[in-house]
């Protein structure tokens, strides 16, 4: 009867008749349905911003979560990275979103190189390898698809020479394969990224939530993750504010050792792991389960199977939930609490006019001329 007309709304956005308005309101909504309004609004308003993309929420910390690894704001520190104490190499592996301009445009997310952070850029030395001779091999991640072998190769001895004689590998083979291990899991990140078209800000977000801690944003629409390596020359992802603890090279919380060439695989365990860091060197892991084994199985994916009866375990694992998904869930679940508030705040009010004495609509509803009158004896 008015109260949802469309043109009655439009008035609520006009100042001039605001105040004709709020009178109007309880006149033709009635005083229950104007507080339900209210709720519903004040409740919107707390709830502005849940629409957004999943990957600008942060990140849980880990007392909340037994799967969180906690990475570092982007960009809370300083613009030269410190290796810390008893940590020789230090650096960032730089990934490409392959949406940047020129030899930066890709189909696909793919890797550019690790870089020691020596001189202006940080205080990692610079530790020659034992062979210093330039690759004659061309790497499985730097085989860009359309791109001539040659070029591809000739931009991964610019990298040996550039980056990879300092980084501490015994050779250009043992540095190009921690390269590739190495990015394997955050490219799979980052290419789940792309197909949900998130931006470079969100990729990075989505990389942070899965443990690979971004140091900056790069040029060209990259990213660079923080990594560290000890004076084995074992190259390991981790927080910068970790790296002490990663690849200091003392305390006793390291993993049992592993095998040499141990990998995860689909539904088996992974090598013994004590941090997501841990499990960055191993071909196909993606994090640490609090199993204390790496595994290949995404964090969100690993939430939802502790949710789910153990025969529905093999048709989430086969497709496991986007983000934009489970935003959209979360956005349910928020519509369901404003109605019930909404309706219970109706009800309530409700149940208060309806035990008022001399009134059918409420106090305020029902025009004073139509009151009972006051009989006095």
């Amino acid at each position: 009867q008015g109260c949802l007309e469309p043109n009655f709304w439009r008035a609520a956005i006009r100042p001039q008749a605001m105040a004709r308005w709020r009178r109007e309101l309880t006149d033709r909504c009635g005083w229950g349905s104007a507080l339900v309004l209210v709720v519903a609004a004040v409740c919107g308003s707390a709830l502005q911003g849940c629409g957004k993309a999943a990957g600008k929420a942060p990140s849980p910390s880990p007392s909340t979560s037994p799967f969180a690894h906690a990475c570092s704001a982007v960009g809370g520190h300083g613009n030269r990275m410190d290796c810390g104490p008893g940590v020789p190499l230090c650096g960032v592996l730089t990934l490409e979103t392959g949406r940047g301009g020129g030899a930066y445009q890709h189909s696909a997310p793919v890797v550019h190189g690790l870089w020691p952070q020596v001189g202006n850029y940080g205080t990692s030395k610079c530790v020659a390898p034992k062979d210093a001779q330039a690759p004659t091999q061309l790497f499985q991640c730097y085989d860009q698809e359309g791109t001539p072998h040659a070029k591809d190769l000739g931009f991964e001895k610019h990298e040996w020479i550039t980056h990879g004689r300092c980084a501490g590998a015994k050779d250009a083979e043992d540095f190009f394969g921690q390269v590739c291990t190495l990015s394997s899991g955050p490219l799979r990140v980052m290419e789940g990224a792309r197909s949900a078209d998130l931006d470079l800000v969100d990729t990075a977000d989505a990389l942070q939530r899965a443990g690979f801690c971004v140091w900056a944003y790069g040029s060209s629409q990259q990213v660079e993750l923080s990594a560290c390596a000890g004076p084995d020359g074992r190259w390991k992802l981790a927080d910068y504010a970790n790296f002490a603890q990663v690849c200091g090279g003392g305390g006793g919380d390291k993993p049992a050792d592993t095998p040499q060439g141990a990998k995860c695989l689909p539904s088996q365990r992974g090598p013994a792991c004590k941090h997501d860091s841990d499990c960055a060197a191993f071909a196909g892991c993606l994090r640490c389960a609090r199993s204390g084994f790496c595994t290949d199985v995404p964090l969100g994916t690993a939430l939802l199977l502790d949710a789910l009866p153990a025969q529905a375990h093999s048709a989430v694992a086969a497709q496991a939930p986007e983000p934009a998904n489970a935003e959209r869930l979360r956005l349910v679940a928020a519509a369901a609490l404003i109605f019930v508030v909404a309706l219970a705040a109706r009800v309530l009010v409700g149940a208060v006019l309806w035990g008022a004495k001399g009134f059918d609509e409420g106090p305020l509803h029902q025009p004073l001329a139509r009151q009972s009158p006051v009989r006095i004896i």
